[in-house]
Parts: structure tokens; sequence; C-alpha cells
């Protein structure tokens, strides 16, 4: 590789087709073109002309919707998958994390996937060696590293997985959105190991990630993909900006037009009203005031409505999850729906510091963790919240963090 880039793309395009499966024998070909009936694959291109150039020691947030192509990106340039058009250079060994336990092997233990992935990074044994207690004390699972993968809990999976990816030597590392699935004191000790590689060890890091808060708080830099192609690079604020005012355009077109949505299409969202204690149409409302999200749906077909599953999220201002409604959880009942075509997310009391809150919807068929999606829009609707008597006082609560909680000071 040329010039003093650590990664360089040109003209990185990636197509996959729809319905086409890869045959592994002469029967499972013969049985899929029976299956195909002569239809022909819809084409869909998760990458269009991705040209970028990454320097040695940066840190670059991947930002864009669900479906934008970050992912794929990560994938072709860590090899996983190889572009259908275009060039990918790098200079130097590649640590990858991009799915919960990608390259572990389940059969074998802790300490076996250890030595497995440093030995595929081109590691020696005794290297490996060297590193394995400070890799084992970070991801906290002495107690089983001689247990099987396969009976480790997903956070733990997670845990070990990056502890791998960021001790190893590799000058390149890359990062989805993976976690997100542990937990908060794990995500902070995660996050101040990158800033670590960063200012310390002079690694290039690209990081996917949905939350506008770590982005803006670990990277430089920010590319903004939207349907495959960069629409804006720039600093990671400036980058920030752009893709969350796209967002906000978005959310002017009615839902009917909207495409940044996935799931089969059996039940669709197909509005979604704010009502105030009174029952009015709002689009604001006071901080711990009721509050009333309803969804009416479009069925095109029919769904057991025994295992419906009804995901509502209330996202902030920089994407970061302030507050989360599974129906699962709360063993609702969308009996109603036989006949009704809508449902209602009563909130009480909003216990929201003020600030603009998206709403995203995800609805799912097979109950507690659905295996089918119906409709997923990850921000159907927006609502402001104002400053309002939170605490009887007569003063207005700040917009400084997320929740309002009760809470009385005493001796």
């Amino acid at each position: 590789m040329g010039g003093v880039f650590a990664i360089e793309l040109e003209g990185i395009s990636k197509r996959y087709r729809l319905g086409e499966y890869n045959a592994r024998t002469l029967w499972e070909s013969l049985k899929y073109r029976r299956q195909r009936n002569g239809s022909v694959p819809q084409e869909v291109w998760a990458l269009r002309e991705v040209s970028l150039r990454i320097r040695p020691g940066e840190m670059v947030g991947i930002i864009g919707p669900n479906g934008a192509g970050k992912s794929t990106l990560l994938k072709v340039v860590s090899r996983i998958t190889y572009p259908t058009y275009g060039t990918v250079r790098w200079r130097g060994r590649i640590a990858s994390l991009l799915e919960v336990g990608t390259g572990f092997h389940p059969e074998l233990t802790g300490r076996e996937n250890i030595l497995l992935n440093g030995t595929i990074l081109g590691m020696r044994r005794h290297e490996i060696r060297r590193r394995l207690d400070a890799i084992v004390d970070f991801a906290e699972v002495a107690p089983y590293l001689d247990t099987p993968v396969k009976r480790y809990s997903t956070g733990m999976v997670v845990r070990l997985a990056f502890s791998v990816a960021v001790h190893l030597e590799a000058e390149i590392l890359l990062v989805d959105e993976v976690l997100s699935v542990g937990d908060a004191f794990f995500r902070q000790k995660a996050i101040e190991k990158m800033q670590e590689l960063i200012s310390r060890q002079g690694r290039t890091v690209l990081f996917v990630s949905h939350n506008m808060g770590i982005l803006r708080n670990l990277c430089k830099r920010g590319i903004v993909l939207d349907s495959g192609r960069v629409s804006h690079d720039a600093p990671i604020d400036e980058a920030v900006a752009f893709y969350l005012a796209t967002r906000r355009r978005q959310l002017e077109r009615p839902l009917s037009e909207r495409t940044d949505r996935t799931g089969s299409g059996k039940w669709r969202v197909r509005r979604v009203e704010i009502l105030d204690a009174r029952r009015q149409h709002v689009d604001q409302v006071l901080a711990g005031d009721p509050l009333h999200i309803r969804c009416y749906i479009d069925k095109k077909s029919a769904v057991n409505l025994r295992e419906l599953f009804v995901g509502i999220v209330l996202w902030d201002a920089y994407h970061t999850k302030a507050a989360t409604f599974f129906s699962d959880e709360m063993a609702a009942d969308f009996s109603f729906l036989q006949q009704a075509d809508a449902f209602e997310l009563y909130i009480p009391r909003l216990n929201l510091r003020p600030g603009r809150f998206g709403i995203g919807i995800h609805l799912g068929e097979g109950g507690a963790g659905p295996q089918m999606l119906l409709d997923y829009i990850e921000e159907a609707a927006s609502v402001m919240v104002l400053p309002g008597d939170f605490w009887g006082t007569g003063r207005a609560p700040r917009p400084h963090g997320i929740a309002l909680l009760p809470a009385e000071f005493r001796p």
C-alpha cells in the first residue's frame, strides 16, 4: 500500500442477491433451482462507489441508519466478504469485533479460542501466552477460562472477544455495535481501553455505533453512510450534526413513504399519534406529565396475537436509549387487535428531562425474542419534552442527563 494510509478504499461496491443460495452439493443446487421456479433474484447494493482513506492512528466513527451499509463496510475491510467492484488496501494486521462471538468456536474453551484468534492474526504462541493474563483479567472470565465458549453468556462472549481484539497485536481494530450487549461497567472499560489504544499505542480504529454520545467522545472524524454511499465525511461533531439533521428531515415524511424500515410487512405501522392527558394531539409535553403513544396498524395478513411482540424505544438527541417498553416483559394482551387496528402505550408520568426524543417501533411475531420481524422503524415519530414543574418547587429541571427520578434529600 502506498502513501501513509492505514486503510484505503477505492470505488468499493458490494452487491447481494436476495433469494440467492450458496449450494454446497449438486442435490442442494437442483433443489434450489426447483424452489426458485425460474424467478430472478433481486439485487441489492449494500455499498456503492465508496472511496475512503484512513490514516494510521485515526479513530473514525461510521454513522448511518439501519441498512446504510456500515457493517458491510467493516466486513469488506476485514476480508470477511469481498467487494463486487473496487479495491481495498491496508497496512498492518486487522482485528475485528463485528458480531457477538465472531471467530470463536463454541466447542473450544476460552483459553483455546484466545490461542486460535491470536494464531489467525499471525502471532506466535509465546506472544499470545505473554498476553493471556491481561486478556483474561480485562474480560473477567478467569473462573470459566477452561470451559467451552458455548456455555458462556452473551455478555461473557462479548467481554472475551473484545479483550482478545484489543490486547493482541493488530494495528487496525474494527468494532461494530456489539458493545451494546455488555453491561454499563464493561462498556465504560471498553471505551477507556479504546482511548488508550489511540493515545498510547497509535492503533487505527473504525467504530460503528448508533450512540452519538459515544462516537463524539471517542472519535475525531465521522463518516456518514446513506444507502451504501458516503454522504458526509467531516470532523465528528459536524458529521453527527449532519446525520441528526438528515434524520429530522426524514421524520417530516409520512410513514407510508418512509423507506428506512425493515420487516416482512404482514403488519406495518401506518401512523403514530402523540396524545396528552386530555387525549389531545400534541407534539410536545411537559416533563412529568402523562403521555399516550398511539400506533395505527395496516394488517396485510393474519398474525398470531398471542405471539405478537411490540417494542417501543425513546431515543434522546444523540440516539441513546432513554427508555424502552417491551410487551413481553409487561405481559401485554393484544387480543383486542382482533377487531381494532390501533393500540396505545400509556406512560402515566414521563420522567424525562427537557429535550427532543425520537420514538422507535418494533413489531414482531413469536413472543419473547420474536422470530419474525413484521415492521421495524427506528424513528417513527418524535416528541419534545418541555421543562415542567416536576419537583413542585416552581423551578424547571435543567436539560442535563436523561431521566428525572422522584427523590428527596434527607438527614
